[in-house]
């Protein structure tokens, strides 16, 4: 039992550092005229490679239009997938609910993984209309269905991917006790994050002025950091001392008790220290 929630949870760390990549979405093919190629998610991908054929009248030569089509269904389905992989995410990371609308899910996205990539991350669009897919949620939040806006697009019957069901899966009671822990955990993780991440723009402050430390966080900013980060739990600023005409620091969690901790530092001599 032990073994398979660890391996559950490591396919989750892989789905998170993968994020970046499933909120990418690559260019367009160029739409034809063509009659659409039924193509329905539940079948395996199609082969690419165009089947051998007899050779075209010279009156009347080939056309890519099919291929194209068929490139924009896939794209489609891929888009789609995408987005149900970031929903069961924040499910994961939100006690099992999922988010009202997918603006709300983007905005999680942005507050919780862009700052890992310093750059906007975005929910998959439809590939045709470049809208969001439709995304109705159940009033309890513990179930949606994902579909496409125009089916017609692409030449597909209506369709919809549903929600993961976790509340009825046997594991949930685990799964459940597994993401409150996680929940009471991450503040000092993300805390101590803030801390390291601190330290290591002090350090390269420290290495381009003539090893000396700076007088204030604030001159870390932009070149060192975007942005002073602050503790997750308060919402207040660290408190930065220099030691040693200013060849040491040490950086204070305004409120260690908010961790159940009487002290939080990090110095350019010991680290990091918890007491």
């Amino acid at each position: 039992m032990r073994s398979s929630i660890l391996r559950f949870f490591f396919v989750l760390l892989f789905v998170i550092l993968a994020l970046p990549a499933l909120a990418q979405e690559e260019p367009l093919p160029t739409p034809s005229s063509e009659p659409p190629i039924p193509f329905f998610p539940d079948l395996p991908r199609p082969d690419k490679t165009p089947e051998p054929q007899a050779s075209p009248s010279p009156s009347k030569p080939p056309s890519s239009g099919s291929s194209l089509q068929q490139e924009m269904q896939i794209r489609c389905f891929e888009n789609l997938s995408r987005t149900q992989v970031l929903l069961e995410v924040y499910a994961l990371n939100n006690e099992f609910q999922y988010p009202e609308d997918l603006e709300k899910l983007e905005s999680w996205l942005n507050r919780d993984f862009s700052r890992k990539t310093e750059k906007h991350l975005s929910v998959p669009l439809d590939p045709v209309i470049q809208k969001n897919f439709l995304y109705i949620r159940s009033e309890d939040g513990l179930t949606y269905t994902l579909s496409l806006p125009a089916p017609e697009k692409y030449g597909l019957p209506d369709f919809s991917f549903s929600s993961f069901p976790w509340v009825s899966s046997e594991k949930i009671g685990t799964l459940k006790k597994e993401a409150e822990k996680w929940k009471k955990e991450r503040p000092l993780f993300d805390c101590e994050r803030n801390l390291k991440k601190l330290q290591d723009a002090l350090e390269r402050f420290y290495v381009d002025n003539q090893g000396v430390y700076p007088f204030s966080l604030e001159k870390l900013v932009p070149k060192y950091l975007k942005e002073i980060p602050v503790c997750p739990s308060s919402g207040n600023t660290y408190v930065y001392q220099k030691k040693g005409n200013g060849k040491q620091f040490e950086i204070s969690c305004p409120n260690p008790a908010e961790h159940n901790l009487k002290e939080l530092m990090i110095t350019s001599v010991g680290g990091l220290i918890r007491k």
